[in-house]
């Protein structure tokens, strides 16, 4: 399975979403990320 953050593929890469998203441990923290970034109030 390959993450579609980072293009690590691996066997130990999250699926969610029901299938519709795959994320490494590395995606998934740079997706969090970007979600707080993204969602701090002003």
């Amino acid at each position: 399975m390959t993450c579609q953050v980072t293009g690590e593929v691996s066997d130990n890469n999250l699926t969610l979403a029901g299938g519709k998203l795959i994320l490494s441990r590395e995606g998934a923290e740079t997706l969090m990320k970007e979600i707080q970034e993204n969602f701090v109030t002003k």
